[in-house]
């Protein structure tokens, strides 16, 4: 058996919370959601314990709590450890650490330049 390298781009942060994922119902029309358990996360994607089995290849968005946005995301990997998820636009480090820490996320602002006296 052939050893695999670690093929992530980005750390890993480990975390347990709860999580909903949206995807398309297969046969059907419409969308459907499901409650789940996220239990890592990273810049690039997560992975999550669910009560159904989703299938690679299938689009999907993640909601979080403490994350105001849909993370467009595509099934990458099902196993027994989980469903492993790739999200379309990786978020930045700050926000997966907010996340992952159980933050509310807060958006960086952008420092105001001081005033010119006249």
């Amino acid at each position: 058996r052939l050893i695999v390298e670690e093929q992530r781009e980005h750390v890993r942060r480990q975390m347990y919370a709860p999580c909903k994922v949206g995807y398309m119902k297969d046969g059907l029309r419409g969308y459907s959601v499901m409650q789940g358990m996220i239990v890592d996360l990273s810049e690039g994607g997560a992975q999550l314990k669910l009560p159904f089995m989703l299938t690679r290849g299938q689009d999907l968005y993640l909601l979080l709590k403490n994350f105001p946005f849909k993370l467009a995301s595509v099934v990458v990997e099902v196993t027994d450890v989980g469903t492993h998820l790739k999200f379309a636009n990786s978020i930045p480090p700050e926000a997966v650490h907010q996340i992952a820490s159980g933050r509310p996320y807060v958006k960086p602002t952008k420092a105001k330049a001081p005033k010119k006296k006249s």
